[in-house]
């Protein structure tokens, strides 16, 4: 009796199929983290911040047409898309600032294209792990500045932009092929972050505190006669005064100097030649007053000078005769 014998072969093989078709892929992906990595301050109020993307990307949103088993030969863009706020943002609690450019862009409330390529694919759109939320470290990333402007001067301290809420957003597009709904997809995506992007990381910066010095004052009225010292005897001296790191303005103050007439439960030393409790000098800047008020305005350089003049009178209906000497102090305010 004859046999037959069936023998079943299973072939296993792998299919890397090609297609030459028009297809598309659409990703938008947004950066898993935002860090400052430098502030350069521009002037009292402004200030430039460069931002660093992280390297790994949350996948947002996907639309298709490809298969995960086939590879694809396809041209389109890739880059990233940023938007901001021109709404005030508050810092440190205290203070708040409004952004003025982003990624080169000045105008908000639009979506703006940065560092946007022509790219071709060698490559399937995503593998079949692909769905929103999915993180990929793409091992680069990508730095932004950001230009704002304060409402006022910062005090002098030691700040950092970790943990601000910047009004921005910062997206990437991979554009395979074309897709018609690729700009809806986009705008979409870009509503939903709401222009609201978190500083994990940033350095601190120091607003320099401003300063002033001045140069030792001294006055000599010289030798003078008892008619001259009736009659009054006038000098004068500048106060050399620097001023550093533009302050918001400068006080000088002449204080222990309105003795004059009066009224003293002691003796008073000698003094100016003061005679029972009469003190014959007085001092005071222009106009006779015994204050000096500098205001912003003349601070427009990080470093100024002023020859400030200081006047000085003696004046005795009853002079004594010898040599007198007295002091008083020049306080000087800061802000």
């Amino acid at each position: 009796m004859a046999r037959i014998f069936f023998v079943l072969f299973i072939v296993l093989f792998s299919v890397r199929a090609y297609s030459d078709e028009v297809n598309y892929c659409e990703l938008i992906w947004e950066p898993v983290s935002v860090d400052v990595t430098n502030v350069k301050q521009l002037s009292d109020t402004n200030y430039q911040l460069t931002l660093k993307t992280s390297s790994s990307m949350r996948l947002l949103d996907l639309a298709t047409d490809m298969k995960t088993f086939m590879i694809y030969h396809v041209s389109g863009y890739a880059g990233y898309w940023t938007s901001f706020l021109e709404d005030k943002t508050k810092f440190n609690a205290n203070y708040d600032f409004n952004i003025k450019n982003f990624a080169g862009n000045n105008t908000p409330n639009t979506t703006y294209g940065y560092s946007i390529s022509k790219v071709t694919w060698d490559s399937g759109c995503v593998g079949s792990w692909a769905q929103k939320g999915y993180i990929m470290d793409w091992g680069e990333s990508t730095s932004i500045t950001v230009n704002l402007t304060f409402s006022e001067k910062l005090p002098p301290g030691s700040y950092s932009f970790a943990g601000t809420t910047l009004p921005l957003t910062i997206l990437f597009e991979e554009r395979k092929g074309e897709y018609s709904g690729s700009q809806t997809m986009l705008v979409n995506n870009m509503k939903k972050k709401g222009n609201s992007t978190y500083i994990t990381n940033s350095p601190s910066f120091t607003v320099s505190a401003a300063f002033c010095t001045y140069s030792d004052v001294d006055i000599n009225f010289g030798e003078f006669s008892t008619n001259q010292a009736k009659s009054g005897v006038n000098v004068s001296t500048n106060i050399l005064l620097n001023c550093q790191d533009k302050p918001n303005s400068v006080t000088l103050k002449l204080l222990n100097i309105n003795r004059l007439n009066s009224d003293v439960s002691a003796p008073l030393p000698v003094s100016c030649n003061a005679k029972n409790g009469v003190n014959n000098c007085k001092l005071y800047f222009t106009a006779s007053k015994s204050q000096l008020n500098i205001g912003s305005q003349f601070f427009t350089k990080d470093n100024v000078t002023f020859n400030i003049p200081l006047y000085a009178t003696y004046q005795s209906d009853d002079p004594v005769a010898g040599t007198f000497s007295d002091s008083a102090i020049l306080e000087i305010s800061v802000q």
